[in-house]
């Protein structure tokens, strides 16, 4: 996926959730729908795996992201 950042063509960067350093990384969708990537299959035996990092420099109030997959089991 391809993050994108607050932008003055979604209006003005003083609009809440549009400000200049506003990140926003939309989920990863499939389907059949024009527009959406074809689903695709995995394996039993493949493994996938999520790699999160976040700098705590500065104060924050907790992380809220994390990694959720959605499947449909294939039956033979």
């Amino acid at each position: 996926m391809t993050a994108d950042y607050g932008d003055a063509r979604y209006g003005a960067l003083s609009d809440v959730f549009n400000e200049r350093s506003y990140l926003d990384i939309p989920p990863c969708l499939f389907g059949y729908q024009p527009g959406l990537r074809k689903p695709f299959s995995l394996g039993p035996d493949t493994k996938l795996r999520a790699v999160k990092y976040f700098n705590n420099t500065f104060r924050h109030l907790g992380q809220m992201a994390q990694w959720t997959g959605l499947a449909v089991y294939e039956w033979p």
